[in-house]
């Protein structure tokens, strides 16, 4: 499957590790990330449904959002997603960055640690600063640019949980960069 492809998310869709991956298969962003990141996430979405259980079926508000994505650096921490996906850049990649396999690797890792260590104050920052800004979930997904219709229709409509937003926007979750 390629991201041309099409994959509907209705209120019934189950959430699962299959529903999963047809999602990132399908999802246009995840289309552009360099192949060997696609294939790192795809070979955890089967312990994504069991990583993200706590998160999957609450609201998709931004602080549940924020959580279950602290929840898949997690996974991506447990199953060595950092190492293999240093292991399988391109040497030429490597060599540009003007740090060795190790130094690079050590980097990703103390990232994602970071982000997890600092989750929780984080995640209530995010919150703060939006309510400081005047805007509620509804306004935040709504009014966002980056989001697809389909997460702002499914919101409008009230079956947005974390675990529709996963398979309507899989970025949503599953993007780790620091932006």
């Amino acid at each position: 499957m390629t991201g041309t492809s099409t994959f509907t998310v209705t209120a019934d869709t189950p959430v699962n590790a299959e529903t999963i991956r047809r999602a990132l298969e399908a999802d246009q962003e995840f289309e552009a990330y360099p192949q060997y990141v696609r294939d790192g996430v795809l070979a955890m979405a089967p312990d994504m449904p069991a990583a993200l259980a706590d998160w999957l079926d609450k609201p998709a508000t931004i602080e549940n959002v924020a959580r279950a994505k602290m929840a898949f650096i997690r996974l991506c921490l447990e199953k060595g997603f950092v190492e293999k996906l240093v292991q399988a850049m391109p040497q030429a990649l490597i060599k540009s960055s003007g740090y060795t396999l190790e130094e690079i690797g050590e980097q990703m890792r103390s990232a994602f640690q970071d982000i997890v260590e600092q989750g929780d104050e984080m995640v209530a920052q995010l919150v703060a600063q939006m309510k400081a800004m005047g805007m509620d979930d509804v306004q935040v997904i709504q009014q966002n640019p980056e989001l697809p219709d389909s997460v702002k229709k499914a919101q409008r409509e009230g079956w947005l949980t974390v675990g529709k937003m996963l398979l309507l926007f899989p970025p949503s979750i599953t993007k780790n960069d620091r932006e």
